[in-house]
């Protein structure tokens, strides 16, 4: 659509810093959150709008993310200008050429892995840079605050009520113990969101500076395994479990210092607790914000979780869903 003349905080934004004539303002789909992005194209450039209108918080937080990201010679978005008041920055745009794009036009599992490994050597860079920081750390009583989304929504779609105080005591004093066992607990920098919705390929960088990076507001320092979790775990779509295998077998080769077992203790427990989240998550916008077009990748979802809770570190929780007989977690699913 074309621009309009009326004089709102974010018209006026544009108006002050893309002084052109003819513009055309493209609205790009949206995810999870209320944040929006719109691409402003005139004469033969393009720029990304992002508005935070809704959530002005997590402006800064972008901000301190993406300059601390790009000094570690990763590709994130150019800030070309801001208004942290109203909540608006103008980014360096990117382009089309997404991971998700690529991977729906191609079927090839090389071409695949090839993509999934690139974005494992971001990570691998990243995990092995030293460095001073001021982000906070991914505390248990912040996973904790996530895994509890799942019982406070979940529920609330099964059968409209909130399960009584003494089962939520019950569930909240497994995880806190569960919780206590993460290994890698404030060793690294942690995107969370590092799923293939919010990378791209850029075909003018080289190394992992080919990999563009798109959303990161909402890091912190936590574990090693995190990150990986968020790419091979995706809510949105399945890896291939040949392609999970060799990513985990490639990305603890070029981590010697790291010690496997305790990885991948942290590992199982770190993806069922974001697994839970995600539940919860996506129950909640499904009853608090009425959109519920992220219930059908509940399944997978699900199936994440009975995958981990087989791990013997997971078991007292394994066994709360099944005397909850929780759908899907019941005897005849595991």
């Amino acid at each position: 659509m074309k621009s309009d003349n009326i004089q709102t905080p974010k018209n006026l934004f544009i108006k002050n810093n893309v002084p052109a004539e003819n513009l055309f303002i493209e609205a790009l789909p949206s995810d999870a959150s209320f944040r929006s992005y719109e691409r402003i194209s005139f004469s033969d450039k393009s720029v990304m709008l992002m508005d935070s209108s809704k959530e002005i918080d997590s402006i800064l937080p972008f901000i301190k993310a993406r300059d601390f990201l790009a000094n570690k010679g990763l590709a994130v978005p150019e800030i070309l200008a801001r208004d942290i008041k109203n909540g608006f920055l103008l980014l360096e745009d990117f382009g089309d050429n997404t991971y998700t794009k690529i991977l729906s036009v191609n079927n090839s599992l090389e071409i695949e892995q090839d993509l999934y490994k690139k974005a494992v050597d971001v990570l691998i860079h990243l995990h092995k840079k030293d460095y001073e920081h001021s982000f906070p750390e991914y505390t248990q009583e912040a996973l904790m605050k996530e895994a509890l989304l799942l019982i406070d929504w979940y529920f609330l779609i099964l059968d409209g009520n909130p399960l009584p105080e003494k089962i939520r005591e019950e569930y909240t004093a497994i995880w806190k113990d569960i919780l206590r066992r993460i290994h890698y607990k404030s060793s690294c920098f942690v995107l969370r969101d590092y799923h293939i919705d919010n990378m791209m390929i850029l075909s003018n960088r080289s190394g992992v500076a080919s990999v563009g990076l798109l959303d990161f507001q909402d890091a912190v320092i936590g574990s090693y395994a995190y990150d990986v979790i968020s790419l091979l775990e995706d809510a949105r779509r399945d890896v291939p479990k040949e392609i999970v295998n060799n990513m985990l077998h490639y990305y603890l080769n070029n981590m010697p210092e790291l010690d496997k077992q305790k990885f991948l203790t942290d590992y199982s427990i770190l993806g069922v607790q974001r697994s839970c989240k995600i539940v919860g998550i996506f129950s909640r916008k499904t009853i608090r914000d009425k959109n519920n077009k992220y219930l059908i990748h509940l399944p997978r979802v699900w199936k994440y979780i009975r995958e981990g809770l087989e791990n013997p570190i997971m078991r007292p929780l394994k066994e709360w869903f099944l005397k909850m007989d929780v759908p899907p977690i019941r005897s005849d699913q595991l």
